[in-house]
């Protein structure tokens, strides 16, 4: 028979959906860890015991079983290239495993042909494949223009680095690019050359952007399409809040075209490029028929700028920064200060341990903008209350931003800006100790320690510098906020990786690289989700599950906290939830919800209560 009733919920507002069965893990000092959450509308109502949020159910109440897994706040992108996703998507996949399962030249060279046999692209075309990785191949070397020329003379071929700071190409597409005996490097970029002065093939930072002028078009309903599955793919990730970290102009217009057309699935914070700010400063208007905006890491083409006395203000004000219109926000500019480690383009202090053939003993990479450059976008970022991030991999580059922040800071004085170190690969102890004093908010691409880690202690860093690469604990120690991403499509959008990445610090190989700065899981998390919100000034509505906040979830398949260190990498997202509403669910979520509400339906009176 019937059960009484609840009592009158007058006292209480009234769910709309309440999770209960499961391990809440708010990362919420107030309350760690709950029994169950209530959702109205886009916010969250209730955290807390069972039999206190379920005080908040009403007729309507939709009432969900976590059987036994975990939630946690929606996972917050410390820095990726969404843009950048979208660009290459449905491009062939080059990368070695576990992402992929290119491990040699001839792995390499099939995974082309059978691109080529598929897709017939006709005669003149450009096809860009992305990922390869020479530090892994067994050949330890580039592909080289006269290798790939076996695949085709009458098509473009384009391999782009994993590291986005180098590429390959065969002679069709380095002579469309004008890359040939005689010419000089673009500016910013590198083109390699053989002992007689022919190029071989691979390129280096902006001489990338250069053999990809002849990519076939994309219609705008194409990119805003692709757009949407994109974000679906960061929602299957459990990602609820996406950034862009280095907007060019055609990116920005696309985003704001599925902001207009209420097209965005997730907040994404958009970052324009430096050196093409004055162009992004047009009106909204419907994407370009194709534009490459491939990310940051320096290598896009050099356009020069008036700089940044004329334009900071105007941006400001005609993009309204900082605000949030139809899921979109233009949070600040992104700058690029040096390379990459894993391409020996990176700016070091000291010199790569194993240098680059074509480079002296002394090498240490070199800067992207000047010392004076980067001092006058400081200055007037400080002057317009703007914030700033800039991409600093070598402990050289870090030191440039720290003394334009300082220099800045000692003319306007200290204001809460928080510029971001984006990657902070090798930054030092004193240079923590600056950043912190400073306000310098580090966020680290942790995973190079399984992705590149041996290759950083048997050839960029050696065994003195590379265990300190990401320097994680030491960052927790002096108190400072933790932040980590992903520089997705660099790597893939994994933040289970990114968790065992920092509890654990293995390399491809089994070696543990650096473990005095290994983390607890529960603070790895906390820089997936609460520190990533500080990065864009909203640590007061997400990264957390406390009421009021955005109702931004993830369900995974078990407790971080519980499961085993190596198991990590293997948790699965099965729920995302953003402003309330599922935007993903997992087959096995999807299964076992099915069959929990055929056992609940066999217990319900008329009016929705159990019996």
């Amino acid at each position: 028979m019937p059960t009484t009733r609840p009592p009158s919920q007058a006292a209480f507002a009234v769910a709309d959906r309440i999770f209960e069965g499961g391990t809440v893990l708010t990362l919420d000092e107030a309350l760690p860890v709950a029994e169950a959450v209530a959702l109205q509308g886009d916010r969250i109502l209730a955290v807390g015991s069972r039999d206190d949020v379920m005080k908040h159910r009403g007729p309507t109440t939709e009432v969900i079983p976590l059987l036994g897994r975990t939630m946690l706040p929606g996972f917050v992108d410390g820095h990726s290239h969404i843009a950048a996703m979208v660009d290459t998507w449905g491009w062939p996949d080059l990368s070695p495993p576990p992402a992929g399962d290119v491990e040699s030249f001839e792995d390499l060279f099939t995974r082309l042909r059978q691109h080529l046999a598929q897709t017939a692209p006709p005669p003149g075309a450009t096809v860009v494949a992305v990922g390869y990785d020479d530090s892994l191949l067994v050949e330890k070397r580039h592909p080289l223009a006269d290798e790939l020329d076996a695949l085709s003379t009458t098509h473009g071929l384009v391999l782009i680095h994993v590291s986005g700071h180098l590429a390959t190409a065969n002679h069709f597409a380095l002579e469309q690019a004008g890359y040939v005996p005689g010419a000089e490097d673009p500016p910013g970029g590198v083109i390699w050359r053989d002992a007689h002065g022919v190029p071989t093939g691979v390129v280096a930072e902006q001489a990338v952007f250069g053999l990809l002028a002849h990519l076939p078009p994309r219609t705008p309903e194409e990119q805003l399409g692709i757009l949407e599955q994109v974000q679906l793919h960061y929602a299957s990730q459990g990602i609820t809040t996406a950034q862009e970290g280095q907007t060019s102009p055609a990116a920005l217009a696309l985003l704001e075209e599925a902001a207009r057309q209420k097209r965005l699935l997730i907040d994404i914070v958009a970052y324009p490029k430096w050196t093409t700010l004055t162009q992004s400063l047009s009106t909204r208007v419907a994407p370009r028929a194709h534009a490459t905006h491939r990310h940051d890491c320096g290598r896009e083409r050099h356009e020069k700028t008036t700089g940044p006395t004329h334009v900071l203000r105007e941006f400001k004000e005609r993009k309204h920064v900082g605000e949030y219109q139809d899921r979109l926000k233009v949070g600040g500019v992104k700058l690029t200060a040096d390379g990459s480690p894993q391409g020996k383009t990176a700016y070091l202090s000291r010199p790569y341990f194993k240098p680059p053939e074509n480079e002296p003993p002394d090498y240490r990479g070199h800067p992207v903008v000047s010392q004076e450059e980067l001092d006058a976008w400081f200055d007037k970022a400080y002057a317009e209350d703007l914030q700033l991030l800039v991409h600093c991999n070598g402990d050289a580059a870090s030191d440039m931003m720290i003394a334009a922040v300082r220099a800045a800071q000692a003319k306007h004085g200290p204001k809460a800006l928080r510029p971001v170190m984006i990657h902070a690969q090798t930054v030092r102890e004193d240079q923590l100790d600056a950043m912190k004093a400073l306000g310098i908010l580090p966020s680290y691409f942790n995973v190079h320690t399984f992705y590149w880690g041996d290759w950083h202690l048997h050839e960029t860093l050696g065994p003195e510098r590379a265990p300190r690469i990401s320097p994680l604990a030491s960052t927790l120690r002096r108190g400072m906020t933790l932040s980590l991403h992903s520089d997705a499509p660099v790597v893939p959008l994994e933040p289970m990786r990114l968790l065992d990445a920092a509890v654990n610090r293995t390399t491809r190989s089994g070696a543990v690289l650096g473990p005095d700065q290994r983390i607890s899981p529960r603070d790895a998390l906390a820089g997936l989700t609460w520190g990533n919100a500080l990065l864009y000034f909203e640590e007061s509505t997400k990264g957390r599950i406390a009421p009021g906040l955005r109702a931004d979830l993830v369900v995974l398949s078990d407790n971080p906290l519980t499961v085993a260190p190596h198991a990590l990498v293997d948790l699965k997202v099965l729920l995302t939830v953003k402003d309330g509403e599922d935007l993903f669910s997992s087959p096995e979520w999807d299964a076992d919800a099915d069959a929990s509400m055929f056992s609940q339906s066999l217990f319900l009176d008329e009016t929705g209560w159990l019996v």
